[in-house]
């Protein structure tokens, strides 16, 4: 290769290394799903994951064929990740006041879920606390240098390691104490900046978030130093907010939730990790709340059920057992992450370009509490139907309409004759909205409210019956209804919320032959309807797995048509006869 095509080969190998050099994977998943795992995964050398051959994994078909691209390309391109552990960095703002007050804030705590802790004993905990202490106040002082070379010390080893001797103390007594723990001590982080109090401030709701950032710059800087890839994998992001922080400070930041069948997940955290059922039942509460967070909450909780609808890439985990070999996951796990560093390496897999639809019509949504698309396809993956979960034709979505329009009889198309003349809905509307017109006015806010809930709240009743809406699914199966329904049979919905029990009754009687979902919806739509019937008949329910959103076409999109970056990388040759 002369001087003239070297060059231009290695111009391409620096457009790739800029691509692949700076990477941060935030996982998110409920307890048990495998964040765990898959950060664990990340943190290994290739040789370690020892990923399967395409002949060994579950793909098929051309799947299989681009799997072994990417295998190929991967095996040449892997570094791995440094695994920041979120507990670890909790655990550090317990580390703001001594090992004393340490010890009595957690004899005195008010949270009736964390009344087990005034029985501990955590004196095994002060010497290995002290010295952790020590260095922690180093790396505050402002005088203190070296503190790329300090922080990841502290944060990247010492403190995961106090997490785990506090984690073996904790649930001695109790299996879930550990996780009901830190789930309070985050909260309490995102609320005060402190681990040692719940008073709220709003300028406290990044300071968690901010942290784990300080890590990720430390890693970075070192790595830099010695000129090195740096790839990192944060382990648990749950809070919605805090994944906004990063997709908006990092171009290159991956959520990545990790799912698993549900009462696969729960049977893990019985018999594999020994957590009674009222645990269990109180972790997802937390992480997972059915109702709608008020107040405060809404910014500090947990919200795992938010950060699904964030997430740009969906693993699916097929064994959570902590004994078993994750070949699949290993292998989706690759997929992903050499589409980072090499973009457009192949095209999306054929579920993907259908969810990629679904996710793109729920943005059309007029709905002010859950944005739902979804999609039906035929038995030969051809497009019949694209819904979203709004108001029926003609009728204005409630985005559109305002509480001050309503109570001042202005828009009268917009609102029922219900909403214009009753009574007691007048009345209530006015007690909750009456009083907010100047406020939304001066934030700039449209007053949008939900007619379901200000009813049910009227009436004291929850049902579901008077949402405005139709669902997603029931959108796409009117479209198929009025053109009469044919090519539907055997044929697949994909949407990015499960389906209840009203669509999967219709997805049944259709005759759909498998529903993909991302988000679970609460209820029982899976075992008392899909569950029911001849098995021959049943829909398969799958969980979604790859990206969604922005990352579909961030992963997919050639930088560089292939064409052009082989002839350039190889110095392909002509084979075109010259004229003489």
């Amino acid at each position: 290769m002369n001087t003239e095509e070297q060059i231009k080969s290695d111009a391409i190998k620096e457009i790739f290394d800029v691509v692949g050099k700076f990477v941060i994977i935030g996982l998110t998943g409920r307890t048990g799903s495998g964040c765990s795992t898959v950060a664990e995964i990340l943190s290994k050398d290739f040789d370690d994951i020892n990923p399967p051959n395409e002949n060994d994994s579950h793909f098929t078909d051309n799947e299989e064929r681009k799997y072994k691209i990417l295998r190929r390309y991967a095996e040449k391109e892997w570094d791995k990740f440094t695994w920041i552990k979120v507990s670890g960095v909790i655990a550090s703002f317990i580390f703001d006041k001594d090992f004393n007050e340490f010890v009595e804030f957690n004899k005195n705590q008010s949270n009736p879920k964390l009344k087990d802790l005034k029985n501990i004993n955590f004196d095994k905990l002060e010497i290995f606390f002290n010295k952790i202490k020590i260095k922690y106040d180093k790396y505050k002082s402002p005088k203190t240098r070296q503190k790329d070379r300090i922080g990841s010390q502290l944060f990247i080893a010492e403190m995961p390691k106090f997490s785990i001797k506090l984690k073996e103390i904790l649930q001695q007594h109790n299996k879930g104490l550990y996780t009901k723990y830190f789930q309070q001590l985050g909260d309490n982080i995102r609320a005060s900046g402190s681990s040692y109090s719940s008073e709220f401030s709003s300028k406290n709701i990044f300071d968690l978030a901010d942290r784990v950032n300080n890590v990720i710059k430390h890693v970075r800087h070192i790595k830099q130093k010695s000129n090195k890839p740096c790839r990192i994998v944060v382990d648990s992001i749950r809070n919605p907010y805090e994944a906004l922080f990063f997709k908006e400070r990092y171009s290159d930041f991956y959520l990545t939730s990790v799912n698993v069948e549900d009462e696969k997940r729960r049977d893990y955290l019985r018999n594999g990790k020994g957590y009674t059922e009222e645990e269990i039942i109180e972790i997802d509460y937390k992480e997972y709340p059915e109702e709608s967070l008020k107040g405060v909450e809404i910014l500090i909780s947990q919200n795992i059920k938010k950060c699904l609808e964030m997430t740009d890439i969906h693993l699916h985990n097929p064994t959570v057992q902590a004994k078993d070999r994750h070949d699949e996951l290993a292998a989706q796990i690759l997929w992903y992450v050499t589409l980072m560093l090499h973009p457009g390496l192949i095209p999306p897999t054929a579920d993907e370009r259908v969810m990629q639809l679904a996710y793109a019509a729920k943005i059309s949504s007029g709905c002010i509490s859950r944005q739902v698309g979804a999609v039906v396809i035929d038995k030969e993956t051809s497009v019949k139907a694209i819904g979203w979960n709004s108001t029926p034709r003609g009728q204005v979505p409630c985005i559109l309409r305002s509480a001050e329009d309503l109570l001042d009889f202005r828009d009268k198309d917009a609102y029922s004759d219900f909403e214009i003349n009753d009574k007691n809905f007048r009345d209530g509307l006015k007690k909750k909205y009456g009083g907010l017109k100047l406020i939304a006015s001066e934030n700039g806010r449209n007053l949008s409210f939900c007619f379901k809930d200000l009813h049910n709240e009227i009436q004291d009743k929850d049902n579901q019956v008077h949402t405005r809406s139709m669902h997603a699914e029931e959108n796409a199966f009117m479209q198929i209804t009025k053109n009469g329904g044919a090519g539907v049979d055997k044929g697949i919905l994909f949407t990015t919320a499960s389906p209840c029990e009203l669509c999967s009754k219709k997805a049944y009687q259709l005759g759909i032959s498998r529903i993909v979902y991302i988000d679970p919806y609460p209820g029982i739509a899976a075992p008392h309807v899909l569950n029911v019937g001849d098995p021959e008949n049943r829909p398969n329910v799958d969980l979604f797995r790859g990206a969604v959103g922005a990352a579909y076409f961030k992963l997919y999109m050639p930088i560089i048509p292939y064409k052009d970056e082989l002839k350039t990388l190889l110095n392909v040759k002509s084979v075109r006869k010259k004229s003489k």
